[in-house]
Parts: C-alpha cells; structure tokens; sequence
C-alpha cells in the first residue's frame, strides 16, 4: 500500500491506524529494501541476571524445601558457588507462582490485651437477651 500510494506520512498513518513514526520507519525499511520483521523480537528489556538454568534450580529448590524463605535458599546457592540476591529468587518464585514468603508466627498476647478481652466478655455475659421474635410474626 505504501509503495502505491501518494498519500503524506499523516494521510497514510491514519488509514493503517498507525503513528506517524511507525509509517516513518516502514518507509525506511522499504526504500533500504530490508526485512520488516522487528529488530527486537526476543531480545527486548533488560537482560536477566540469572539463565533458564539457574531459575530452574531455584525452583526446584523451592519445591524440594518449600519452608525455606528466599534468604536461606540464595545462601544454598552460595555455598555452592552461585552469588544471588534475595530479591532475583524471590522474583523467580513469583514468577512460578510459589509464596515466597515465610509464614510469620502470631505474637502472644499482652496480660493488658488479655485483661481487656476478660472484662468485655464479663459484659456481653452479663446482659440480658430477650426471645427471638419469628420472621414470619412479623
């Protein structure tokens, strides 16, 4: 459509329901007779710290002791040999949907909170509840 056409950048970016930059780099790629597949196809963002290898590892190590928390499990690696953050083996259960956390065990009581829980008890017992009425009396 483009090579045919003898529409401006503007006109020919609203019939593909494109942006003008997008049009732009098409034209580009035709004129130069190149391929127009993406440049970035799987090689996008950021570069990952650990290799497929490695999260496989960790998962499996997750799995294998799953009330291990992410620090125990990145000291594992490092007594083997492989330096990895806390945080990169916590990402990489959340990418396997695994918890990645410890559960946290509830803290005791206070004799204040106890006291205060015995004293509103004593009060709901005390008072008095009167006959249910049936909903169909009404």
């Amino acid at each position: 459509m483009l090579k045919c056409t003898d529409l401006k950048q503007k006109g020919t970016a609203k019939e593909l329901n494109a942006s003008t930059p997008a049009d732009t780099a098409v034209r580009k790629k035709l004129e130069l007779e190149r391929e127009m597949d993406s440049l970035g196809i799987g090689k996008c963002g950021r570069k990952r710290k650990t290799l497929p290898r490695l999260d496989r590892k960790i998962t499996a190590m997750a799995l294998g002791s799953r009330r291990a928390s992410c620090k125990e499990l990145s000291m594992e690696l490092a007594n083997d040999g492989v330096m990895v953050d806390r945080r990169t083996t916590n990402n990489r259960h959340f990418e396997q949907s695994l918890k990645s956390y410890r559960p946290r065990k509830k803290s005791r009581l206070t004799q204040k909170a106890r006291d205060i829980n015995r004293m509103y008890s004593m009060k709901i017992g005390h008072q008095k509840i009167g006959p249910k009425k049936a909903l169909d009396q009404c």
